[in-house]
């Protein structure tokens, strides 16, 4: 990927890249795949604390929400899971609209016959991932970068 001649980014404590840590991907995973979330099974009360912790981490880092809230509901047989979703406008390029989507699937099997898939692969790296990408581009947002295209989250 070519780099813009006329743009020069120094390294420093407030370039994007420096918002993002091992340590804090490394806790942020742990998190949701505590035994006190019980892996994620959809329409579990583990799969809802993560919906509310990515909707609080689209909102710590300046994404928009959809009309009223961060989710849509939708049913999965008995269970009812839910999307989150965040917004972060782009630049408007010649009259188009261009959209991106990040997305990961924050359900995991949970518990099955008294045994916890804790879902680390499936998909707590993935949210974390998505989340962190969220954050990475709010702060370059605010060091003045823009992008031509729309950024849509969903987990």
């Amino acid at each position: 990927m070519a780099q813009d001649k006329g743009v020069k980014m120094i390294p420093s404590g407030r370039n994007a890249e420096r918002v993002v840590s091992a340590e804090q991907l490394e806790r942020q995973v742990e998190f949701l795949t505590d035994t006190l979330i019980k892996g994620r099974a959809t329409g579990s009360y583990g799969a809802n604390e993560t919906a509310f912790w990515i909707a609080r981490q689209f909102r710590e880092a300046g994404l928009r929400q959809f009309g009223e809230s961060w989710s849509r509901s939708f049913n999965v047989g008995s269970e009812i899971g839910h999307n989150v979703m965040g917004f972060m406008p782009g630049k408007r390029q010649g009259g188009k609209e261009m959209y991106v989507l990040v997305t990961a699937h924050y359900d995991s099997h949970g518990v099955i016959e008294g045994t916890l898939y804790p879902g680390a692969d499936s998909n707590a790296s993935g949210v974390v991932a998505m989340v962190n990408i969220a954050r990475m581009f709010a702060k370059m947002k605010d060091l003045g970068r823009s992008y031509g295209k729309n950024l849509i989250f969903v987990g």
